[in-house]
């Protein structure tokens, strides 16, 4: 909140006319409301500071779940305990689903304690940054389910974390073609990035809580599908012996 409110809102909406339209195009909102500070401080939701923070902890956390004990030999001492197999697989992707909402909900306490302090170069209502963490909720859950499924269908990893990166890479290119290629928009419904334009929800005062609720409850929706089919792979398979 500090360093956004050091730019100049004169210069930097200069600057981002300068910018070609494709820009504008991938950004998903017109440039005029990216220079007020309601603009500035939603963007910070997109940020790759954020999104990785957020990718790294739902990918660490749901590689581990069966890949992970598997490949350090530790998932035969754990079944040999008295527990179901589907204990082993909810119990640590609660505490994923916990984390995600802690993670986020602490995303908006930083930013409203940095409004509360800061004298920002206009008034902002900390309640309009609301929908941002609420996606960005979303987002964690779904990238955790997907990274548990892969995770119960393999024995190593390194490799569930390598195919949930290729799958991000293939997604965010998916999202990008269709923004700045109209002949190309259809892929937006293939990319589950389509469903995370948290800016867009705070930004735009009309649609914003509805867009946020909608995308927010697909995106969890997906996840829990994941976990599903998580819980489903991993009470059937067989484990495979320890090296």
């Amino acid at each position: 909140v500090y360093l956004t409110n050091l730019i100049e809102l004169g210069a930097f909406g200069l600057f981002l006319k300068s910018l070609p339209q494709a820009f504008e195009d991938m950004a998903g909102v017109s440039f005029s409301t990216l220079a007020t500070p309601l603009g500035r401080l939603a963007m910070a939701y997109v940020h790759p500071v954020v999104t990785l923070g957020a990718l790294t902890w739902a990918v660490a956390r749901g590689s581990d779940v069966v890949s992970g004990e598997v490949g350090r030999g530790t998932m035969e001492m754990l079944l040999a305990q008295p527990v179901r197999r589907s204990a082993v697989m909810l119990v640590p992707s609660a505490i994923t689903v916990a984390g995600a909402a802690g993670l986020a909900g602490l995303c908006w306490l930083g930013q409203s304690i940095g409004i509360a302090t800061v004298a920002l170069q206009g008034p902002v209502d900390p309640v309009r940054l609301a929908p941002g963490p609420l996606n960005l909720f979303g987002y964690m859950v779904f990238l955790a389910g997907v990274s548990t499924m892969l995770s119960a269908c393999d024995s190593q990893r390194w490799r569930t974390i390598g195919i949930v990166g290729a799958f991000y890479a293939v997604e965010l290119v998916a999202k990008l073609a269709a923004q700045l290629a109209p002949a190309l928009a259809w892929l937006s419904r293939f990319s589950f990035l389509s469903l995370y334009d948290p800016h867009v929800s705070i930004i735009s005062a009309q649609r914003g809580w509805h867009a946020a609720m909608h995308d927010t409850a697909w995106l969890v929706a997906l996840g829990v599908l994941a976990y599903v089919v998580a819980v489903v792979v991993f009470s059937r398979r067989d484990l495979p012996a320890p090296i």
